[in-house]
């Protein structure tokens, strides 16, 4: 009887490992052909949280064990520029977060390797302004319905940005771009902090490098919130060429390093350079026919109204120390007949504690060659706006060949001279919404006729600065055959609502360059 028993046990545990051994077999059959639809299923739900962006997965495949997801080629396109996927993940894995889920916060973990991002100036206007799809929240339904799980780790690996100003410029590239963030959810941390932990790391512009290290609030709204270090080392400027020439900067050289902290959030937005240093810069600023006469009013105004109408922090950036070295700089005058250049070689800028929002009393001080032969010096201290720009500017200019001007004196002045030299001293003082101060320029033994120098020139234009040369002769201070002229710009500010930095500009344009020919030709005919 009990020979019987164990027979039928045995029959019994032979059945119920053979019912076993079919159900697994037919849940692996199911599970090797679950991964497609299961892809199909998962593309469809992404796509309809997205608005003007088309998300497709090359393939997925299912762990059910770890209860985790493994995509391959995945794509974001822009349905109206298809040609090129907007961002593009060769491999995307997707699990649950197992570290947190013994602690019992059941969230995920995802891992993007080798992924891509490439923007155009349109989609980022677009973005900027509210109107692409990724601006909504669209996009976090699409993740979710990539894994239903919130996210509380990203990691990155062999990451590439580039951003596209034109078709035909050479796109802006971060490469080797190494991320992590963790605590996203904000599941250890209180409130009104930033929990989560973010590093970075890339290689900028090719040779540059680029590395941040700090927190996050990445559940902060209206947008995210930062708050890190960031280093950068030997960027090359000549790659932000496309960005520059919108403003009439032609940048074509310089290397940036520099030191920082960003506190970027929707309470707080500051960047604070602790150093930064600029070496071989060469940029000319191009006054063009059709430019804005002063952009950077249009800016600020607009700038104003939108943090106003918002409701929004406004951004405070400060350089403790910087400098700038071994550079040219210039402006170029293509408005005039002959177009001239003016520029400084030799660069040497030394900032201190100087900001947007002029809450403390910085100084600038400025050395250089001017026009290749004579030196400048400028020296500024701007102190707190209370609540009207209140600064010192000293700006002094010697030895300069006269000959090196003639372009500028040819547009302005309708003649040139063949030698004399160029000396030019300026105090300015702006307090209390008053400007006391002077500018004088110095003409010393002054050429301007030479029938050999002009001998192709018409008749009347060697009439023309005949006379001007004989009113030098006989005007110029003997022994020294000096002539100088003082034009005084006190006054109260022609504008009492622009800031420090529209004034210091404007002081600077109309002294130098309503002052220079007004004095030439006064000189000349006093």
């Amino acid at each position: 009887m009990s020979m019987n028993r164990s027979k039928a046990a045995q029959r019994g545990w032979k059945a119920t490992g053979l019912g076993l051994g079919l159900l697994a077999l037919l849940v692996a059959i199911a599970l090797a052909f679950i991964d497609e639809p299961l892809r199909g299923y998962i593309e469809r739900q992404a796509n309809q949280s997205l608005d003007g962006y088309r998300l497709t997965i090359g393939a997925l495949d299912f762990h059910p064990l770890g209860l985790s997801v493994d995509l391959e080629e995945v794509a974001l396109v822009d349905v109206q520029r298809p040609e090129q996927p907007m961002i593009r993940i060769p491999h995307w894995s997707a699990g649950v977060h197992w570290r947190e889920l013994l602690r019992g916060h059941v969230v995920s973990d995802h891992r993007f390797e080798r992924p891509s991002l490439h923007i155009t100036r349109s989609q980022a206007i677009e973005e900027a302004e509210g109107e692409g799809a990724l601006k909504e929240p669209g996009w976090q339904e699409a993740v979710l319905a990539i894994y239903p799980l919130a996210i509380n780790e990203v990691i990155i690996s062999d990451g590439d940005i580039s951003y596209a100003d034109s078709p035909n410029s050479k796109p802006l590239r971060l490469q080797a771009v190494q991320f992590r963030a963790g605590n996203i959810r904000n599941i250890e941390s209180p409130e009104h902090t930033y929990p989560s932990t973010v590093t970075l790391q890339a290689e900028v512009f090719d040779s540059g490098r680029l590395t941040a290290n700090g927190k996050a609030d990445f559940l902060a709204q209206p947008h995210v919130g930062i708050d890190a270090d960031v280093n950068l080392n030997k960027v090359l400027l000549k790659d932000l060429l496309p960005l520059t020439g919108r403003s009439n900067l032609i940048l074509t050289e310089g290397r940036l390093d520099a030191q920082g902290h960003v506190e970027y959030s929707p309470a707080v937005k500051d960047i604070t350079l602790q150093n930064i240093a600029v070496n071989g810069l060469r940029m000319d600023y191009v006054h063009a026919p059709g430019a804005v006469a002063n952009p950077s009013r249009v800016d600020r105004k607009t700038s104003r109204q939108e943090n106003q109408s918002h409701g929004d922090t406004p951004l405070t950036i400060r350089i403790e120390q910087g400098t700038v070295t071994d550079s040219d700089i210039g402006f170029v005058n293509k408005e005039t007949e002959p177009h001239y250049r003016l520029f400084l070689g030799d660069l040497k800028l030394t900032i201190r504690d100087l900001s947007n929002r002029f809450d403390r009393t910085a100084t600038i001080t400025l050395e250089g060659r001017f026009m290749g032969s004579g030196t400048l010096t400028t020296h500024a201290v701007l102190r707190p706006e209370d609540p009207l720009p209140d600064f010192d500017l000293d700006i002094k200019i010697l030895h300069t060949k006269l000959k090196s001007m003639n372009n500028l004196l040819r547009a302005h002045a309708g003649a040139d001279v063949q030698a004399g030299t160029f000396a030019f001293f300026s105090e300015v003082t702006v307090k209390e919404g008053r400007i006391h101060g002077y500018v004088r320029p110095f003409f010393k033994d002054i050429d301007v006729y030479d029938p050999a120098q002009d001998q192709d020139k018409g008749f009347f234009q060697q009439v023309y600065e005949g006379v001007i040369e004989s009113f030098v002769e006989l005007f110029e201070n003997e022994p020294r055959k000096e002539a100088a002229t003082e034009t005084s710009v006190s006054g109260p500010l022609s504008d009492p609502r622009a800031n420090t930095w529209e004034v210091v500009v404007n002081l600077i344009k109309n002294a130098f360059f309503k002052a220079i020919v007004p004095g030439f030709k006064k000189t000349v005919h006093s």
